[in-house]
């Protein structure tokens, strides 16, 4: 809960690049996040969706991630 709540300041919101993140409070194990490609990197202009899970073994095991953006639903990451 603490780093959700550490989030709204933490996170970067410039012309460059900005990350989003929204989640339910009631079920704070599940998020969504946007994030805008940093500008001379191979994702500048682009806009990326991912769909994350923590469970609740979290921190000792990683959140799952899922890339939502293409529509394919590839996994980010385990």
């Amino acid at each position: 809960m603490k780093e959700a709540a550490d989030l709204a300041h933490a996170l970067p919101i410039t012309v460059q690049s900005a990350i989003f993140v929204r989640y339910d409070e009631s079920r704070m194990d599940v998020m969504k996040s946007l994030i805008f490609g940093a500008e001379d990197t191979p994702y500048a202009h682009g806009a990326f969706v991912y769909d994350m899970f923590y469970p609740d073994t979290y921190p000792n095991e990683p959140p799952k991630v899922l890339l939502a953006t293409t529509g394919k639903l590839t996994l980010a990451s385990n």
